[in-house]
């Protein structure tokens, strides 16, 4: 866990450390950074943390992003937390899938570390007042 003097807190679901190591690295200072490395670890941790933000892996070997994502939106604990999808498949039918599904927004990997952010920001300052 990483913490900064933000109030935000983001989820990292991705079966890859490194990946998630590289994030948090490119996320530095938004917030308060958790990580699960599989599908199951990141539902706990989604429903118990309840992040203002969630980035999840589309790939991943116990349970793909899609139905992790279709758990999270059936949930009333974590439905309304914003997700963005992260995929080295590229877009196409992946993204629009994704979108679909109730993700917020889509991003390759891997990120240019400029936009990343932005897209990070972007779901972050959709955040209610106070929150």
């Amino acid at each position: 866990m990483m913490q900064s003097e933000s109030n935000a807190t983001i989820l990292l679901i991705d079966d890859a450390p490194e990946a998630i190591l590289v994030a948090a690295k490119q996320l530095s200072g938004l917030g308060e950074l958790l990580a699960a490395t599989c599908g199951a670890d990141g539902l706990r941790l989604a429903r118990q943390a309840q992040p203002d933000l969630i980035l999840l892996d589309a790939r991943m070997p116990d349970m793909d992003g899609l139905a992790v994502l279709a758990q999270l939106k059936a949930d009333t604990a974590t439905r309304d937390i914003p997700v963005i999808m992260v995929s080295a498949d590229g877009g196409g039918a992946h993204c629009a899938a994704a979108l679909a599904a109730g993700a917020a927004d889509f991003v390759c990997k891997p990120p240019e570390p400029d936009v990343f952010r932005a897209h990070v920001l972007a779901q972050l300052q959709r955040r209610p007042a106070g929150t």
